[in-house]
């Protein structure tokens, strides 16, 4: 149409997992003009050992299968190698509390990081949001304000991974996944052929330690 103002892009975090994807294909299929970013934090020397110390490191292989899906929908990628701000704002805090005997707060930290460079590149790339694949719902009241609240999925809810974020980021984010459980992602994941390699650690389990034997 004539006159017709053109939509700006979204920007779609693509964590390297099945849920992230999927979210960029349902924002795809709605002809959104996307923009990619996946985040490869994990520091140079610890490569070898990402995969059995951190739920998000993005190996080769993962890395290559995220240019293969965003090839295929004809969706720009960026990868943001963040190894410096990860070592100084996950894994030194970590070992800092260790070390203090506190308990470490890593993947609230690791987290918060990454909400911060998809916020940051959105601004950057002047898009109309960025996009997640969370579960979690976010609602819009009429000052201004957003409020998250907790998704469809109870078991995989994380809500509360969002709610410490600041209001500035909510009012620019989006979640594709609000309505849909896991088991409603998988079966678009199947059915759009979406696979990726497994992962060796579980979101909650990075910088596994030993815990001591009692005598």
């Amino acid at each position: 149409m004539v006159g017709e103002r053109k939509q700006k892009p979204i920007l779609v975090g693509l964590s390297g997992g099945l849920d992230s994807l999927v979210a960029a294909y349902l924002l795809k299929i709605q002809k959104k003009e996307l923009f990619g970013v996946m985040i490869a934090a994990t520091p140079e020397e610890l490569q070898e050992q990402g995969d059995a110390m951190f739920a998000c490191h993005q190996s080769e292989a993962r890395i290559a299968a995220v240019k293969k899906f965003c090839e295929h929908l004809h969706i720009p990628l960026t990868i943001i190698r963040s190894r410096d701000e990860f070592q100084d704002e996950v894994l030194e805090p970590w070992v800092a509390a260790r070390l203090g005997v506190t308990r470490p707060t890593q993947c609230q930290s690791c987290h918060s990081l990454r909400m911060r460079i998809l916020y940051q590149k959105s601004l950057e790339l002047n898009c109309q949001s960025f996009a997640t694949g969370h579960y979690a719902k976010l609602f819009r009241h009429a000052d201004g304000k957003i409020s998250v609240h907790s998704s469809n999925d109870i078991e995989l809810d994380q809500s509360g991974a969002l709610v410490t974020l600041p209001q500035a980021m909510l009012q620019h984010m989006e979640l594709p996944l609000s309505e849909l459980s896991h088991k409603e992602v998988q079966k678009i994941a199947e059915n759009f052929e979406i696979n990726l390699p497994q992962r060796t650690v579980k979101v909650g389990g990075c910088l596994p330690v030993s815990e001591p034997t009692q005598r």
